[in-house]
């Protein structure tokens, strides 16, 4: 084969590859998971908007927190995958919100045949999607804001005392405003790997990271959502 016929050979498949890639990428803006414009409780009273969701992602990437652990796979595995980490800690909360609200106990004094209902129930209530597009607003329901405040006061005392079973030293992530941004970008990325996609029964992540898989609290028996 002579050197042009190799050139113009490399060049066909440079091109084809470009547009594989690009129409790849087209298509897969059609499935990424929404930000919402506002998250609300059922009143409609505004908890957080998505230049908060934006600016927790910003202050992930501007400490190089990949590097201690992973959001939904990517990352370094050296420490806990944070999407999977707080979709246990909103799994932990939801189930104790319904068990004081049901039998006056939390969760862990229940035995195992309320447990389970627990857990049944606590699945019914994360899994559907309160996302309405039309609006650009996610509702939460009282549970899930219960497990909101669940996982900003974790990651707050996290990125601020240090963890050194991961190697996060204290003041990772220098101030509040901060970490709370933090802890409600990654209490988005747990609501997108477990909530379902519409029409599917399968979450935007499809249902990736399993939370039994990348767990980092003690404890309780986990909730798979799968």
């Amino acid at each position: 084969m002579s050197l042009n016929s190799l050139k113009w050979a490399a060049i066909i498949c440079f091109v084809v590859a470009m547009v594989i890639l690009l129409g790849g990428g087209v298509a897969m803006r059609k499935e990424l998971p929404p930000y919402p414009g506002k998250v609300v409780d059922e009143a409609g009273n505004v908890l957080f908007q998505k230049d908060n969701i934006i600016a927790g992602q910003n202050v992930y990437q501007r400490y190089g927190l990949m590097d201690h652990g992973a959001v939904w796979g990517h990352g370094s595995q050296r420490g806990p995958e944070f999407s999977a980490a707080s979709l246990h800690l909103i799994a932990e909360a939801v189930g104790d919100t319904f068990a004081r609200k049901e039998y006056g106990r939390p969760y862990a004094e229940l035995n195992d045949v309320k447990q389970g209902m627990i857990d049944v129930r606590t699945k019914h209530e994360v899994k559907p999607n309160r996302y309405d597009p039309a609006a650009d607003t996610l509702t939460l329901t009282a549970a899930q804001i219960d497990a909101l405040n669940a996982v900003v006061q974790h990651w707050e005392k996290i990125f601020k005392e240090g963890h050194p079973r991961f190697g996060i030293l204290p003041n990772t992530v220098k101030t509040a405003e901060q970490r709370l941004e933090l802890g409600r970008f990654f209490f988005w990325t747990a609501w997108v790997a477990s909530t379902l996609r519409p029409g599917e029964d399968y979450s935007y992540t499809n249902n990736w990271p399993p939370d039994a898989v990348w767990a980092t609290l003690p404890a309780r028996k986990l909730i798979s959502i799968p």
